[in-house]
């Protein structure tokens, strides 16, 4: 939901009217992919065919995005922070990239239309999920 929305229906209602004034809209990211399923539920039943991307954030630095995710009312998951805090370098990449990939294909297996990587200037751990999905990376100007 939006951080400021006083409900989840009046939210979803909102939603569906930005949405059909757009070609798709995306999402600010999230950790869970029933949130996704949830929302993309509820927008079907309000009528809206708007395609959606789902947004996913590969958690290179946790205390930032614990910030960002305070600031938007996203629920962070404690066992994957206390996994991430604990290591740091190649070991916190490799676990970035590993949940950021499981989530990427839970989403791409409920239907989601397409996936919005968010990089924090981090194009290592982007690449790292592309790979991890057998997708590879993608050149620039492709």
């Amino acid at each position: 939901m939006h951080p400021r929305s006083p409900d989840r229906a009046t939210d979803r209602r909102r939603l569906a009217e930005k949405l059909k004034q757009a070609d798709f809209g995306i999402t600010q990211f999230f950790f869970d992919a029933d949130h996704y399923r949830r929302m993309a539920d509820e927008l079907a039943d309000l009528g809206c065919e708007t395609p959606v991307v789902a947004g996913v954030i590969p958690v290179t630095n946790p205390a930032s995005v614990k910030r960002f995710a305070d600031m938007n009312g996203t629920d962070t998951p404690s066992r994957l922070w206390q996994r991430l805090e604990e290591v740091d370098g190649d070991e916190r990449l490799r676990i970035a990239i590993d949940s950021a990939a499981g989530l990427v294909q839970e989403l791409l297996d409920l239907g989601a239309p397409g996936i919005h990587l968010y990089t924090l200037n981090v194009p290592e751990a982007v690449e790292g999920v592309l790979d991890a999905l057998g997708i590879g990376a993608v050149t620039a100007g492709a």
